[in-house]
């Protein structure tokens, strides 16, 4: 919603601002679709996700073992024995969450390895969207996959298909 009223704001601010304003959209959803490099993208991304997924709960299960083996022999080790064996099972507990953190977080493997496969592909979809507008004189460009709410608006500045073009794809 803030997203909605931010754009009806800014259009309304530059429509009094004393000259003719051109707009357009696109569906970003429906470009990336259409580049097949980025269908390829996500299927290697969540492959590696899977294998991430699969080491992280190798790991997971590892610790579990360690720990039921543990438990399983407690009543014949000594206090020591117990502690020295149960500061293992818990560095296995840890490895396997710092590895999932490592891994699946904001900046961790899997972002990183996403990041560097999809901004190729996201900075020519800008790009051809950029000559989009410019070659059609347009101020402003909306990405109504962004915005999920739209009051109206016209297909006749549905620039969606122009982008498609532009990129030479589908």
């Amino acid at each position: 919603m803030k997203k909605l009223l931010f754009a009806v704001i800014a259009m309304s601010l530059l429509s009094v601002s004393g000259y003719a304003q051109k707009y357009g959209y696109v569906y970003s959803e429906k470009i990336f679709k259409a580049i097949p490099e980025y269908e390829q993208a996500l299927e290697s991304v969540s492959k590696y996700a899977k294998q991430g997924q699969e080491h992280v709960k190798s790991l997971y299960e590892e610790a579990q073992k360690t720990y039921d083996g543990l438990r399983s022999v407690q009543s014949r080790l000594t206090q020591a024995q117990f502690e020295a064996l149960s500061k293992a099972s818990v560095e296995k507990e840890r490895e396997a969450t710092k590895y999932n953190e490592d891994f699946f977080g904001k900046d961790g493997k899997l972002a990183q390895y996403q990041q560097s496969l999809m901004k190729p592909i996201e900075d020519r979809v800008v790009s051809a969207v950029n000559a989009e507008a410019s070659a059609g004189g347009y101020d402003m460009i909306f990405d109504l996959s962004v915005v999920k709410f739209t009051v109206y608006q016209s297909p006749a500045l549905d620039l969606t298909d122009k982008v498609i073009a532009r990129l030479g794809t589908k």
